[in-house]
C-alpha cells in the first residue's frame, strides 16, 4: 500500500497535502479529537485468548496470554496485531489523541494510522524563527505501536511526517528522542514528557533563535585571519580524533591485531566524516549559498546537520554507528557547542 497507510486515515492542517493525495487536508486548525473524526476512529482492543481445543463439558481452556486486535473498521476486516502477556499496556489511538489535547494543546499538523492501523502517529508544530531569511521549521511527533513487542515514542524534528518513509526521516533527523515502553506507567511519562518539550520549545525559542543568528553573522572568509583555524577547531571538536590502540598484554597477538584492525577502521570513518561536513560547507551542502549559510558560521553548523540527518553514515552500519557515539543528536550538539565557543569568543584559538 502506497505510503503504508491505513485506509486513507490521513490528515493534514495547514493545507498541505502528502505527496500520496490521500486522506483529509484543510487549513483550518484543529485539535486532535477532532482531526481523528476527520480520518475516521478506529480502535484497538487487547482481548484475553483461550485455546481452540475444549474440555470434556464443551468449555475452552483460558490462557495467561493477550491478542491485540483491531476490530473491522471502513472496508477492513478484522486484524490481529500479536500477543502479549497480562503485564501488557495497550495504548489505544483514543488515549493518544486524548493525551495530546490535554497536554500539548496545540493543533494538529499530521495525524496517520500505518500498517493496517498498528503504528497511530500525530505530529504538531512547534513555534519557527527566522535566520536571515532561512526559516527554522520544527514538529514535535507522537507514535503509538500497537503490535505487542515494539516501545512507542516521541522526537522533534525538521521534518513533517506524512508516511512510513517520512517518519523514518524523522527519526533519523531527531533532536532529541523519548522511549516509551508499555508498562502500566507509559500513559504518564508520556504525558510528562510532552508536556516538557512544548515548555522548553516555548521558552527557548528567543534563546535558540538568537544564538542562530549570532552564528549567521559570524564569517569564516578572509577579513577572519583565525577562519581556518576556528573551522578546524569546529569539526575536530565536533568529530574528536580517536587514540590510536595500544595492545593489551592480557590479549594474544591476534586479538591485539584484530582489535587494532576495527580502531583503525574507526579512526578512518570520523576522519571521513569530517572531510564529509568540510565539503558540504564549501559548497555541496543544500542551500549553503543562502545569505545566512554562506561562509558563516551558521552554514558550517548546518553541514554537520545534514550530513548526520540526511547523508546516512551509520544507518545499516555498527560500526560506523559505535564510532558515532550511537545518537546523531549527540554530534550535532557538540557541533553546536563548539561554533558557539568560536562565535562567543570562549574557544581560545
Amino acid at each position: 500500500m502506497p505510503a503504508d497507510l491505513f485506509s486513507d486515515k490521513f490528515y493534514g492542517g495547514r493545507g498541505l497535502a502528502a505527496w500520496h493525495q490521500r486522506g483529509f487536508v484543510d487549513d483550518l486548525e484543529h485539535t486532535a479529537n477532532e482531526a481523528f473524526d476527520l480520518i475516521g476512529r478506529y480502535n484497538v482492543m487487547k482481548l484475553p485468548l483461550q485455546t481452540v481445543a475444549t474440555r470434556q463439558d464443551g468449555t475452552h481452556i483460558a490462557t495467561p496470554a493477550y491478542g491485540i486486535i483491531r476490530p473491522p473498521v471502513d472496508d477492513q476486516g478484522e486484524a490481529y496485531f500479536g500477543t502479549v502477556s497480562g503485564d501488557y499496556r495497550l495504548v489505544t489511538p483514543q488515549e493518544i489523541v486524548d493525551l495530546c489535547d490535554e497536554r500539548v494543546r496545540r493543533p494538529v499538523e499530521t495525524m496517520l494510522a500505518l500498517k493496517d492501523g498498528k503504528q497511530f502517529v500525530i505530529t504538531f508544530k512547534l513555534p519557527k524563527f527566522d535566520v536571515r531569511g532561512d526559516e527554522i521549521e520544527n514538529f514535535l511527533m507522537l507514535w503509538n505501536m500497537m503490535d505487542g513487542g515494539t516501545a512507542s515514542g516521541a522526537n522533534t524534528s525538521s521534518v513533517r511526517v506524512v508516511c512510513a518513509n517520512t517518519f523514518a526521516a524523522s527519526l533519523g533527523a531527531s533532536e532529541q528522542k523519548a522511549r516509551f515502553v508499555h508498562d502500566s506507567w507509559i500513559l504518564q511519562r508520556m504525558a510528562r514528557w510532552m508536556e516538557d518539550v512544548v515548555h522548553v520549545a516555548e521558552a527557548k525559542l528567543p534563546e535558540l533563535a538568537e544564538a542562530y543568528d549570532a552564528m549567521a553573522a559570524y564569517g569564516f572568509t578572509r577579513a577572519n585571519p583565525n577562519a581556518g583555524k576556528e573551522v578546524k577547531h569546529i569539526l575536530q571538536a565536533t568529530y574528536p580524533q580517536l587514540p590510536a590502540y595500544q595492545p593489551d598484554a592480557l590479549m594474544t597477538e591476534e586479538q591485539n591485531k584484530e582489535r587494532e584492525k576495527r580502531r583503525l577502521s574507526e579512526i578512518r570513518i570520523v576522519d571521513e566524516r569530517r572531510v564529509q561536513a568540510l565539503e558540504l560547507f564549501k559548497g555541496a551542502g543544500t542551500g549553503i549559498d543562502s545569505r545566512a549559510a554562506y561562509g558563516t558560521a551558521w552554514g558550517l553548523y548546518q553541514s554537520v546537520v545534514e550530513l548526520e540527518d540526511w547523508k546516512g553514515g551509520s544507518k545499516g552500519n555498527q560500526l560506523a554507528q559505535s564510532v558515532l557515539f550511537g545518537e546523531r543528536a549527540e554530534t550535532k550538539s557538540r557541533a553546536f557547542d563548539a561554533t558557539m565557543a568560536v562565535v562567543t569568543g570562549r574557544a581560545g584559538i
